[in-house]
């Protein structure tokens, strides 16, 4: 087991980092004591380098009956092993989902039609409206946070203990990254039971 090469060697330590980083992030933001950082219909948990993200949904304040109180994955952040950054990924079967994250055109023919019809010189100020832009923005908002949070949690930065307030200002610093996780994965997870398994 310690005959690896110096590539292998680094993979594994690139993954090994990956797996930690999530470890870290879900840990801060559902912490096992104290208040609950998360609303209580979302729920993480880590798995190999991955975040999985999900949720208890209800439609019209109904819960689903079908899913008998179980939460339902609806996406999850992978953390790339080259960058350390976030980057979500949807199921197959949420292909609305994925085009309307990406801003692909493909996500809404009326988007399209309108974009095609309008002058040359409005076509960019047509695409700005659409609701693929409102989804990117909120997961890329959604990664935005998620990497803050996991540079703070420590993994990716280093902290300096220089006097007996540092651990509260990291504390402190740790606590505000996951209330704007809180509200950066509240908002994709109504996107994603909207547009991903909306009924």
């Amino acid at each position: 087991p310690f005959a690896l090469s110096a590539s292998d060697a680094l993979l594994a330590a690139t993954q090994l980092c990956a797996e930690r980083k999530c470890e870290a992030s879900v840990r801060a933001l559902q912490p096992t004591s104290g208040d609950r950082i998360l609303p209580e219909w979302i729920s993480l948990s880590s798995e190999r380098g991955n975040i999985s993200v999900a949720a208890r949904l209800s439609y019209h304040g109904v819960p689903d009956s079908s899913a008998n109180g179980a939460m339902t994955v609806l996406f999850r952040l992978a953390c790339d092993a080259r960058t350390g950054s976030f980057a979500p990924t949807f199921p197959r079967t949420m292909k609305l989902l994925r085009y309307l994250a990406c801003n692909d055109i493909q996500s809404s023919e009326s988007v399209a039609l309108r974009i095609a019809n309008a002058p040359s010189n409005r076509r960019r100020a047509a695409a700005n409206r659409s609701t693929g832009r409102l989804v990117k923005e909120a997961f890329d908002g959604l990664v935005r946070s998620m990497n803050v949070l996991g540079q703070r949690v420590g993994v990716g930065r280093s902290w300096d203990d220089k006097d007996e307030q540092s651990a509260s200002i990291r504390d402190r610093s740790i606590g505000l990254a996951c209330r704007d996780v809180s509200v950066s994965i509240s908002k994709c997870c109504g996107f994603a039971g909207l547009f991903g398994i909306g009924p």
